[in-house]
Protein backbone atom coordinates (compact mmCIF):
# COMPACT_ATOMS: atom_id res chain seq x y z
CA UNK A 1 0.00 0.00 0.00
CA UNK A 2 2.95 2.45 -1.33
CA UNK A 3 3.11 5.23 -3.21
CA UNK A 4 5.24 4.38 -6.12
CA UNK A 5 7.61 6.98 -7.29
CA UNK A 6 8.90 4.96 -10.87
CA UNK A 7 11.95 7.36 -11.26
CA UNK A 8 13.38 6.42 -7.95
CA UNK A 9 12.72 2.77 -8.97
CA UNK A 10 13.88 3.49 -12.23
CA UNK A 11 17.59 4.77 -11.18
CA UNK A 12 17.68 1.93 -8.00
CA UNK A 13 17.45 -0.62 -10.93
CA UNK A 14 19.28 1.19 -13.38
CA UNK A 15 16.52 0.49 -16.39
CA UNK A 16 15.02 3.67 -18.11
CA UNK A 17 11.60 4.93 -16.34
CA UNK A 18 9.21 3.51 -19.51
CA UNK A 19 10.47 -0.21 -18.60
CA UNK A 20 9.73 0.00 -15.38
CA UNK A 21 5.77 1.06 -16.88
CA UNK A 22 6.27 -1.84 -18.67
CA UNK A 23 7.04 -3.74 -16.16
CA UNK A 24 4.20 -2.57 -13.37
CA UNK A 25 1.56 -2.52 -16.12
CA UNK A 26 2.23 -5.68 -16.65
CA UNK A 27 2.73 -6.99 -13.41
CA UNK A 28 -1.16 -5.48 -12.78
CA UNK A 29 -2.32 -7.54 -15.69
CA UNK A 30 -1.49 -10.38 -14.46
CA UNK A 31 -3.29 -9.44 -11.62
CA UNK A 32 -0.34 -9.91 -9.42
CA UNK A 33 -0.70 -5.78 -7.89
CA UNK A 34 -3.82 -3.78 -7.85
CA UNK A 35 -2.90 -0.09 -8.47
CA UNK A 36 -5.69 2.23 -6.90
CA UNK A 37 -5.90 5.71 -8.18
CA UNK A 38 -6.22 8.86 -5.76
CA UNK A 39 -10.02 10.33 -5.76
CA UNK A 40 -9.61 14.49 -6.74
CA UNK A 41 -11.75 16.77 -5.38
CA UNK A 42 -12.16 20.17 -6.28
CA UNK A 43 -10.89 21.59 -2.86
CA UNK A 44 -8.28 24.14 -2.19
CA UNK A 45 -5.71 21.69 -0.60
CA UNK A 46 -2.68 19.90 -2.46
CA UNK A 47 -3.90 16.23 -3.31
CA UNK A 48 -1.49 13.52 -3.69
CA UNK A 49 -1.84 12.36 -7.34
CA UNK A 50 0.22 9.28 -7.19
CA UNK A 51 -1.24 5.96 -7.84
CA UNK A 52 -0.98 3.31 -4.85
CA UNK A 53 0.05 -0.33 -5.36
CA UNK A 54 -0.91 -3.08 -3.51
CA UNK A 55 -0.21 -6.80 -4.16
CA UNK A 56 -3.47 -8.97 -4.26
CA UNK A 57 -2.09 -12.29 -2.88
CA UNK A 58 -0.77 -11.26 0.44
CA UNK A 59 0.89 -14.68 0.52
CA UNK A 60 2.98 -13.67 -2.25
CA UNK A 61 3.87 -10.53 -0.11
CA UNK A 62 5.00 -12.55 3.21
CA UNK A 63 6.96 -14.84 0.66
CA UNK A 64 8.95 -11.84 -0.83
CA UNK A 65 8.89 -10.02 2.94
CA UNK A 66 10.26 -13.42 3.96
CA UNK A 67 7.61 -13.58 6.38
CA UNK A 68 7.51 -17.50 7.15
CA UNK A 69 4.38 -18.00 9.52
CA UNK A 70 1.74 -16.09 11.20
CA UNK A 71 4.21 -15.95 14.63
CA UNK A 72 6.37 -13.88 12.38
CA UNK A 73 3.94 -11.86 10.63
CA UNK A 74 2.24 -10.81 14.53
CA UNK A 75 5.43 -9.16 15.15
CA UNK A 76 6.35 -7.64 11.84
CA UNK A 77 7.45 -4.14 10.52
CA UNK A 78 4.70 -5.22 7.70
CA UNK A 79 2.15 -6.64 9.77
CA UNK A 80 -0.54 -3.39 9.15
CA UNK A 81 0.78 -3.17 5.23
CA UNK A 82 -0.23 -6.88 4.55
CA UNK A 83 -3.52 -6.14 6.37
CA UNK A 84 -4.56 -3.27 4.65
CA UNK A 85 -3.46 -5.11 1.64
CA UNK A 86 -5.84 -7.66 2.19
CA UNK A 87 -8.80 -6.21 3.71
CA UNK A 88 -8.65 -3.74 0.28
CA UNK A 89 -8.37 -6.96 -2.31
CA UNK A 90 -11.22 -8.22 -0.28
CA UNK A 91 -13.71 -5.08 -0.02
CA UNK A 92 -12.93 -4.24 -4.36
CA UNK A 93 -13.27 -8.06 -5.60
CA UNK A 94 -17.01 -7.69 -3.76
CA UNK A 95 -17.68 -4.29 -4.66
CA UNK A 96 -21.25 -3.69 -6.98
CA UNK A 97 -20.09 -3.18 -10.84
CA UNK A 98 -20.92 0.51 -10.89
CA UNK A 99 -18.81 1.24 -8.00
CA UNK A 100 -14.98 2.26 -8.32
CA UNK A 101 -13.00 2.51 -4.92
CA UNK A 102 -10.24 5.14 -4.66
CA UNK A 103 -7.91 6.44 -2.38
CA UNK A 104 -7.64 10.13 -0.79
CA UNK A 105 -4.56 11.94 0.12
CA UNK A 106 -3.02 15.15 0.76
CA UNK A 107 0.41 16.92 0.97
CA UNK A 108 -0.60 17.60 4.84
CA UNK A 109 -1.17 13.84 5.46
CA UNK A 110 -4.78 13.83 5.53
CA UNK A 111 -5.94 10.62 4.43
CA UNK A 112 -8.55 8.03 4.00
CA UNK A 113 -7.37 4.12 2.74
CA UNK A 114 -10.37 4.02 0.29
CA UNK A 115 -13.51 5.69 -1.17
CA UNK A 116 -16.09 4.41 -2.73
CA UNK A 117 -17.32 6.28 -5.60
CA UNK A 118 -21.03 5.36 -7.19
CA UNK A 119 -21.70 7.94 -10.45
CA UNK A 120 -18.92 10.26 -9.98
CA UNK A 121 -19.58 10.95 -5.91
CA UNK A 122 -17.75 9.79 -2.99
CA UNK A 123 -20.73 7.35 -0.72
CA UNK A 124 -18.36 6.07 1.54
CA UNK A 125 -14.93 6.10 3.44
CA UNK A 126 -13.02 2.49 4.66
CA UNK A 127 -10.47 3.02 6.92
CA UNK A 128 -8.44 -0.19 8.08
CA UNK A 129 -6.86 -0.81 11.31
CA UNK A 130 -5.21 -3.59 12.59
CA UNK A 131 -6.50 -3.04 15.80
CA UNK A 132 -9.80 -3.90 17.24
CA UNK A 133 -9.88 -1.34 19.61
CA UNK A 134 -9.07 1.62 16.95
CA UNK A 135 -8.22 5.51 17.19
CA UNK A 136 -9.15 7.48 14.18
CA UNK A 137 -6.55 10.32 13.49
CA UNK A 138 -7.86 14.23 13.00
CA UNK A 139 -6.83 13.59 9.23
CA UNK A 140 -9.31 10.90 8.87
CA UNK A 141 -11.97 13.45 10.56
CA UNK A 142 -11.07 15.79 8.36
CA UNK A 143 -11.01 13.58 5.21
CA UNK A 144 -14.97 12.77 5.89
CA UNK A 145 -15.35 16.78 5.55
CA UNK A 146 -13.42 17.16 2.60
CA UNK A 147 -15.74 14.29 0.82
CA UNK A 148 -19.38 15.72 2.13
CA UNK A 149 -19.43 13.89 5.58
CA UNK A 150 -19.74 10.96 3.89
CA UNK A 151 -20.25 7.57 6.00
CA UNK A 152 -17.23 5.86 7.38
CA UNK A 153 -16.45 1.89 8.10
CA UNK A 154 -13.30 1.03 10.31
CA UNK A 155 -12.33 -2.24 9.62
CA UNK A 156 -11.09 -4.33 12.09
CA UNK A 157 -9.94 -8.23 12.19
CA UNK A 158 -12.30 -9.05 15.12
CA UNK A 159 -13.86 -6.56 16.99
CA UNK A 160 -18.07 -6.48 17.58
CA UNK A 161 -20.18 -4.42 15.55
CA UNK A 162 -20.61 -0.93 17.30
CA UNK A 163 -20.92 2.56 16.29
CA UNK A 164 -17.97 5.07 17.50
CA UNK A 165 -19.79 8.18 16.68
CA UNK A 166 -23.06 9.12 14.26
CA UNK A 167 -21.53 7.61 10.44
CA UNK A 168 -18.56 5.98 11.70
CA UNK A 169 -19.22 2.22 12.29
CA UNK A 170 -16.45 -0.19 13.44
CA UNK A 171 -16.50 -3.59 11.86
CA UNK A 172 -14.63 -6.87 11.49
CA UNK A 173 -13.86 -8.65 8.48
CA UNK A 174 -16.47 -10.70 9.23
CA UNK A 175 -19.13 -8.61 9.05
CA UNK A 176 -17.84 -6.26 6.22
CA UNK A 177 -19.77 -7.40 3.21
CA UNK A 178 -23.03 -6.73 4.88
CA UNK A 179 -22.35 -3.37 6.29
CA UNK A 180 -21.10 -2.03 2.96
CA UNK A 181 -24.30 -3.21 1.03
CA UNK A 182 -26.35 -1.30 4.08
CA UNK A 183 -24.00 1.90 3.26
CA UNK A 184 -24.02 1.83 -0.56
Amino acid sequence: GNLLNVSAVSKSLGVNVNSVRNYIDFLESAFLIRRIQPYFVNINKRIIKTPKFYFRDSGMFHALARITDAEALTGHLFLGASWEGYVIQQIIAQLPFDTEAYFYRTADGTELDLVIVQGGKPVLGIEIKYSNAPNLTRGTRISLKDLGDIPLLVVTPSAADYDLATDIRVCSMATLQQNILKLL
